[in-house]
């Protein structure tokens, strides 16, 4: 399949029909993983240290959690491709990435923006009919509360004595889970659309929501089951497997979109 290179192929980009091969990218992107296992897992642990920091910052640290998290999907992907393109490849090329277009990290930072944004809203409607059959049913007292001196079992102990509400939000909790996850599909090869073309922000979106839309439904039960495999990865390795299990993420998503997006050697650095 031809990516678009540049904006003006864009308009009469269609992506044609293809198989969503997951057993194969699980194969290629061990095979990356691989070929570079210092570099992702120490990079991953970096990064993981790094995230624990500025959650302690009082205030800011979540706001600067967002480019961090954009910073560290971009450093990755600098990793990955060079190791999926034979470059050679050193753990101080994770931090290049301003070395790259500043449209690259930009491009990380809107998909992270897309879904947080997409997720409040989503979120919106189970507070407010909350909010709503709290006061109908006449205890108001959980909102009354100073919101510091509400416990976690304060909150369980109230919905299950509201057994309609409890439903009604684990049932509606399984719908924002689902559909969060079909978005982030739908924009997940945006950033490498990014490093491997011309294309503007916009337009990169708009391919990768084109590739993904074609199968969307296969490529969620398919990163469903990895999730599931992950989660038994994690309990089997008493929490260590995180290390490697994010790297080795990024390294799949990869194998697909290579596979989607056809042979192509790359014909000088990445940085």
């Amino acid at each position: 399949m031809n990516i678009p290179q540049s904006d003006d192929e864009v308009s009469s980009f269609q992506a044609k029909n293809y198989e969503v091969k997951g057993k194969d990218y699980l194969k290629r992107g061990l095979e990356i993983f691989k070929a570079s296992p210092f570099e992702l897992v120490m990079s991953g642990v970096l990064a993981f240290i790094c995230g624990i920091i500025l959650n302690k910052i009082p205030r800011v640290g979540f706001i600067l959690n967002l480019p961090f998290t954009a910073f560290v999907e971009v450093g990755y992907f600098i990793l990955i491709t060079k190791t999926a393109n034979s470059q050679k490849v050193v753990l101080p090329d994770f931090f290049k990435v301003f070395d790259l277009p500043k449209e690259v990290f930009f491009t990380a930072i809107m998909q992270i923006i897309i879904n947080y944004a997409f997720t409040l809203v989503l979120l919106i409607p189970i507070i407010i009919f909350a909010i709503w059959y709290v006061i109908t049913a006449g205890d108001t007292s959980i909102f009354m509360a100073p919101l510091g001196n509400i416990t976690s079992k304060e909150v369980i102990a109230y919905l299950s004595k509201n057994y309609l509400i409890l439903i009604v939000g684990i049932v509606y909790l399984l719908v924002i889970g689902f559909s969060v996850l079909i978005v982030n599909l739908l924009m997940i090869f945006s950033v490498l659309i990014k490093m491997e073309t011309k294309l503007g922000i916009k337009n990169s979106f708009i391919v990768s929501f084109r590739l993904m839309s074609k199968k969307i439904f296969t490529w969620a039960f398919s990163y469903l089951f990895l999730i599931i495999i992950g989660l038994f990865v994690i309990i089997f390795t008493l929490g260590f497997g995180v290390l490697f299990l994010g790297p080795l993420y990024k390294c799949v998503v990869y194998a697909a979109y290579e596979d989607l997006r056809g042979a192509k050697t790359l014909e000088a650095e990445i940085v």
